[in-house]
Order: C-alpha cells, then structure tokens, then sequence
C-alpha cells in the first residue's frame, strides 16, 4: 500500500491570510469590536496622505497649504465647523485680522470655541497685498486657527507663514526688488548667495525694470527710477552683459536729465 505524503507549503501570503482569517473569527466570538478612528484622527490622517508634490517646500521639508487644510476640515466636519472672522484693523497700509473657530457635534448642538488665529499684512508689502491686503491677512488668520486646533500639517505654521518669513529674510537684502514711483515693492526676485543665482535675478529684474518704467508718464517715470536707483547699481554689478547694457542705458539717461522712459 502506497502512502501519499502531504505537500508541504511555506507560502508567507497564505499563512497571513489564515492568519488574518482567525484573528477576524476571535473579535466575533469575542464580542470585540473595532474602534473607530475620531474626526480628528480622521483630519490628521487625510492631511497625512496628501503627497509632497501637492505641498510648499521651503528648506528640507514641505508645508501643508491653508487651503488644503480648510478642505479636509471641510470633508471631515462638514457643517459642523465654522469660521467667525473679524477685521481688527483696515489702515491706510495695515491690516489685521481675527479668526475663531468652532466646532459642534451636529445640527442639534451648541457651538463651542475651539481655537483663535491672528494675522496681520501691510498693503505695501509685495503685490498681492497691494491688491488682497484683506484676503490676503483673513486666510492668514484661518491658517492660525487651524493651526492651533490641531490641523497645522507637519508644523505650526502655515506653509504661507515660512514663505513669507522667507520672503522677509529675502527682502532684507538677499533679493532684487522693483518698487514703484511712491517707493512700495511691486516685485521681488530672491536669490542665494551663489553667483549664478544673482546673475539670474538680475537678469530678470532688468526685464521686469523696463517696461515698468515705460508704463507711467514722464514724471512718474522719473520717479520710479529714483526709487529703483540702489537696486539697478546692485544689479549691474552681477548682471550679463546685455542686461548691464540695458540697465546701464537707463541709469545714463535719466542721471543726464531725461525725462520719458529708457530708449533701450
């Protein structure tokens, strides 16, 4: 009589699925039940799979966007949170704003206060406050108190917050800025300490200098280069050659009298 021995099978898939199997019949004759993750559990891990490529690198590590945090606050508590925004302050060139997050169990519930977020944006300060000062400080302030209720992403501050703190740093000296006839910097093109990187932004803000100058009527023209006169100095030192013609050209012109926009 022939005896027919078993094959033995080592096939680690197998085994995880029986083993998984098992452990699904122990919970039910357990009586366990798994528990559920909490809203905020549920916030932290949408924020935690939103891919790199879809955040703000500043340095080493990359930032969760404002707008991307208020949609997964959105998506985890629909209605049942809310923004109170208040404007502090709407100044000639300053802006500030509070915002006050609360939260509720469902339609039925009080509202409770979770958190409180400040911001603050001068309307000179670079162009889209020239333009949004006040949207610009209220996203800030949403930022904020999201930030301090829980949802800030892999940090405190907002990737917006680090950018602009950067573009501070940046401003202070490390970055070619064009400013306007009355002085406030409509443009800024930062750069490394790197050569290469200077050349660069010199390069563009002798593109951008131009016709910005051509915009305006005479006046205002040589108004403008007045308040652009220690950048483009700046900029012709490291430039190329065409841009340090261009640039040169216009520092001639208007340093001999002229009165309308560069010929260049």
């Amino acid at each position: 009589m022939t005896v027919e021995k078993k094959a033995e099978t080592n096939d680690p898939i197998l085994e995880l699925a029986e083993l998984a199997g098992e452990m699904k019949m122990m919970r039910r004759m357990l009586g366990q039940a798994t528990t559920s993750e909490t809203k905020m559990e549920r916030a932290m891990r949408l924020l935690n799979e939103i891919p790199d490529s879809a955040k703000v690198p500043v340095g080493s590590k990359f930032y969760t966007m404002v707008a991307d945090r208020l949609a997964v606050a959105r998506k985890v508590w629909g209605t049942n949170l809310k923004f109170d925004t208040t404007i502090l302050q709407s100044e000639p060139n300053k802006v500030s704003v509070r915002c006050v997050l609360f939260v509720r169990e469902d339609a039925s519930s009080p509202w409770h206060q979770m958190s409180t977020g400040h911001a603050e944006e001068y309307r000179d300060d670079g162009f889209i406050n020239k333009k949004s000062a006040v949207e610009n400080c209220e996203t800030s302030s949403k930022g904020r108190a999201l930030a301090a209720f829980g949802l800030a992403g892999s940090e405190f501050a907002s990737a917006d917050e680090v950018v602009y703190s950067q573009f501070v740093k940046e401003s202070s000296g490390d970055s070619f800025k064009i400013k306007d006839h009355t002085g406030a910097i409509v443009y800024t093109m930062p750069h490394e300490t790197k050569d290469d990187s200077k050349r660069l932004a010199a390069v563009r803000f002798g593109k951008l200098l131009a016709p910005e100058i051509k915009k305006g009527p005479p006046g205002v023209q040589k108004a403008m280069y007045e308040q652009n006169t220690d950048e483009i100095l700046r900029a012709i030192a490291v430039a190329d050659q065409e841009t340090k013609d261009t640039l040169t050209a216009i520092k001639d012109y208007y340093e001999s009298g002229g009165k309308d926009a560069a010929k260049s």
